[in-house]
């Protein structure tokens, strides 16, 4: 949208009060002998700021996450705003999700009135988040992978980031050029955690028709973990699908005694994090994960600023105007969000090249070895 010079242009940094913009309360009182009309006062276009919650997880991720909705902010003001309104970020990171994360999703939505809410990234964080924002009614658009999030078909939830079993086809199609003819290995956390995600894989695997050769459980590496490290030497599975949060993932990854060479290893947007990389250095090479994390409040931003000026900036239009399935095209790609309030669209593809992860247009070969010939 260009830039209208009519409109004001608004800093990103300014703190607004709750009571800043309220308008004043005007009484008349009119004695019996005054019979001319007072003059009428019209109330002027609102002007309190557009507000926008950022439910942040805890750890290294929150810095991306708010820089790149900040950079979108910007931007935001920059042109003018929504409807000559400013807008502006409030956030929440509550260190405990489970235990503070209802009362201070709460108290945000009570003390700062947000039009909508973006994540956070925990799954934890998450449902908890989808209850509160369900009960005051307000938009949330989740950015964590889990399936059960949009599964009740919540009309307020959606989710910003594609869910296990879409990274998980997606990652695979464009690593190998004939799925069906491959076998893969699960690598996945113990618990609850654990079999939500070998249920999103294995449906996955099912309709591309890849066969889960076996599945690895982590927890902190016990020796149940550990024979299942070294049992990968017999498998003539050559893709790890390493469906782990980056702290097991690097214990994973240490133990991991057979040269990684031998193995295409895909990854969730879990380990798309710049502290993980940097403390699995060289084990890291050639991991292949979706490009996701840098951009997603950028896009939820934008993408929630387009719906409000689409439709108005009341949290019913922006959910209403978010659930018509309008595509945006954002810097992770194009995207929409179906009936169930899943991010549907193209998902860009990276690989970890001296410990950045990059871009990349060719697909990745997987590795042959006289096992893999054998199937042929």
């Amino acid at each position: 949208m260009s830039r209208n010079p009519s409109w004001p242009s608004f800093g990103a940094g300014v703190l607004f009060r709750a009571n800043q913009f309220a308008a004043p309360l005007v009484l008349l009182c009119l004695s019996p002998g005054a019979f001319a009309t007072p003059p009428l006062r019209v109330a002027g276009p609102d002007r309190t700021p557009i507000r926008i919650g950022l439910l942040e997880s805890s750890g290294p991720a929150i810095d991306v996450l708010a820089a790149s909705a900040a950079e979108a902010v910007t931007e935001l003001n920059a042109e003018g705003g929504i409807d000559g309104r400013a807008v502006a970020l409030v956030s929440l990171s509550p260190p405990r999700p489970w235990r503070d994360g209802a009362g201070e999703t709460a108290r945000l939505l009570l003390e700062s009135s947000p039009v909508v809410l973006i994540g956070p990234a925990d799954r934890a964080g998450a449902h908890v988040a989808a209850q509160i924002a369900t009960r005051w009614r307000r938009p949330l658009i989740a950015l964590s992978p889990a399936q059960t999030l949009t599964r009740v078909k919540d009309p307020w939830i959606f989710r910003g980031i594609p869910d296990d079993g879409d990274q998980a086809r997606a990652l695979l199609r464009w690593v190998v050029p004939r799925p069906q003819e491959e076998q893969v290995v699960l690598v996945i956390p113990e618990g609850n955690d654990g079999r939500e995600r070998q249920a999103a894989l294995e449906d996955a695997c099912r309709d591309l028709g890849v066969t889960p050769a076996a599945v690895i459980r982590v927890d902190s590496l016990s020796a149940d973990s550990e024979r299942g490290i070294v049992s990968l030497a017999d498998s003539p599975a050559r893709i790890l699908l390493l469906w782990l949060d980056a702290d097991p993932a690097v214990g994973f990854l240490e133990a991991l005694p057979i040269e990684l060479s031998r193995y295409s290893i895909l990854g969730s947007t879990r380990l798309d994090d710049r502290a993980f990389l940097e403390r699995v250095g060289t084990r890291a090479e050639g991991l292949t994960l979706p490009m996701l994390r840098a951009s997603l409040g950028y896009d939820m931003v934008r993408a929630v600023a387009t719906a409000a000026r689409r439709a108005g900036a009341q949290p019913d239009r922006i959910r209403e105007e978010l659930a018509s399935g309008f595509i945006f095209d954002g810097q992770s790609g194009s995207f929409h969000f179906d009936p169930a309030g899943n991010r549907k669209g193209a998902i860009r593809i990276g690989v970890v090249r001296g410990g950045e992860l990059v871009a990349s247009r060719q697909k990745k070969a997987v590795p042959e070895t006289p096992e893999r010939q054998k199937l042929r």
